[in-house]
């Protein structure tokens, strides 16, 4: 999964319509109603508040909204280039304050996907997975080789009786993994599966 770093604000000027496109990086449905209505009261003069939201390590949840733009003209282009950027856990809102000239159905399309497409050129995307910690324990014997042959996000290195190693394993790695220190070691280490967490590279 693929999202922004830092919250963007990036402000376009379309036949005299400004339009100001505010992304930020969020975990949960919640948070993204919690962004776009922080907007709609800060920009509560303006002539439309549209937005679009993307939920979830399978993007399983999608949202958008026209705000009173004509139907399909504005959240579903905002959400579409989402997609195409194969973003998630993010949510967008273009403010929009009318100049004085309609632009039309065609216009508007354009003018939304802009606006989200410009703001994303100044955005920093990381990539985001689910990882699981392991701690691995071995004997002082045998911790030289872990430290040196193992390529894994090590986070800690805990020298007690025995040495135990914490990583950040990609979730969907973990039995290769734990097959890699089975054939280091001769299957002499011991392991501990602790909890899942969300890390961003």
């Amino acid at each position: 999964m693929k999202t922004i770093k830092n919250e963007i604000k990036n402000e376009i000027i379309i036949e005299k319509s400004k339009f100001i496109c505010s992304l930020k990086s969020v975990d949960t449905f919640e948070q993204a109603i919690e962004f776009i209505n922080s907007l709609k009261k800060e920009h509560y003069n303006a002539s439309h508040n549209c937005s679009a939201l993307i939920i979830g390590l399978n993007s399983n949840t999608m949202r958008s909204s026209d705000d009173g733009e004509p139907s399909g003209t504005a959240g579903n282009p905002m959400l579409n280039v989402l997609k195409m950027n194969n973003l998630s856990n993010i949510v967008v809102v273009v403010t929009r304050y009318f100049g004085g000239i309609k632009l039309g159905t065609g216009g508007l399309i354009r003018a939304y996907t802009q606006s989200v497409t410009s703001a994303l050129k100044t955005a920093e995307i990381i990539t985001v997975k689910e990882m699981t910690k392991v701690e691995i324990t071995v004997n002082y014997s045998i911790a030289n080789l872990i430290k040196n042959k193992i390529d894994y996000l090590l986070l800690n290195i805990e020298y007690t009786k025995d040495v135990k190693f914490l990583y950040l394993v990609d979730k969907n790695c973990l039995d290769s993994f734990l097959e890699t220190f089975t054939k280091l070691t001769n299957a002499n280490f011991e392991y501990n599966i602790l909890e899942t967490v969300i890390h961003s590279f």
